[in-house]
């Protein structure tokens, strides 16, 4: 029901299962939280960030970030900008890969979060934050090449201004460390589902071209952990 409950956006009944106390380590068959949930949804709808997102966040009993990289535990606290960062995008990988790389060539760019932050009420992502100058920086100073001392390199810069995630970094579900790709299944991006028609001919050739230049940068990613 509490998950239920984000995904609809139903405040009321939200409310009513953390009073009674609701089990918050839960996750869909995504491996997303109940946060990360609200955020994917959010990314899609103006109105569920403002009619659920906002009192949804106010409620929601935020927590440390923790995570692992080169056998270090490391924790990002919720008023840093890498906290909605990081949760946003876990949340939206598997539902913009398959977009971004088979339509597009591309990775995740800051003009993909602004564009999510956009609605986003200033207590959850404040109005100097969804500046592009301020994206890009914090885009930058959290890559693995980064040399700044505050960086937390949860990003791997494929391309100039295309970013996706450290493969190295290792994330918590429930009581067992995941490496960050194993736990999104990157290998489940369903390359045909959006495909222009081709005959069979041209389609063996287009597949082949669309596995060696858009999916296996990310298998490899994944390989490289």
């Amino acid at each position: 029901p509490l998950m239920a409950s984000v995904w609809r956006g139903n405040f009321e009944l939200f409310a009513k299962l953390m009073q009674d106390g609701a089990d918050l380590e839960l996750y869909d068959n995504e491996n997303r939280n109940i946060l990360q949930i609200a955020l994917l949804k959010a990314s899609h709808s103006e109105k569920y960030c403002k009619q659920f997102l906002k009192p949804f966040y106010a409620l929601y009993p935020k927590q440390s970030l923790v995570l692992q990289l080169e056998n270090r535990l490391f924790k990002i606290e919720p008023h840093q900008p890498e906290y909605i960062l990081f949760h946003t995008m876990f949340a939206v990988y598997m539902d913009k890969v398959h977009d971004l790389l088979v339509k597009k060539n591309t990775f995740f760019k800051t003009a993909i979060f602004m564009q999510i932050f956009e609605h986003f009420s200033d207590d959850i992502w404040s109005a100097q934050r969804k500046k592009r100058s301020y994206l890009s920086a914090l885009l930058s100073k959290n890559e693995v090449d980064s040399s700044n001392l505050y960086g937390k390199k949860l990003f791997q810069r494929v391309a100039h201004g295309e970013y996706s995630f450290n493969p190295k970094l290792l994330i918590k579900l429930g009581d067992q460390w995941h490496k960050i790709y194993d736990a999104m299944d990157v290998e489940r991006i369903h390359y045909f589902e959006k495909l222009p028609a081709h005959s069979p001919s041209d389609l063996h050739e287009y597949f082949d071209a669309v596995y060696e230049k858009r999916l296996l940068p990310v298998l490899n990613l994944r390989r490289q952990a």
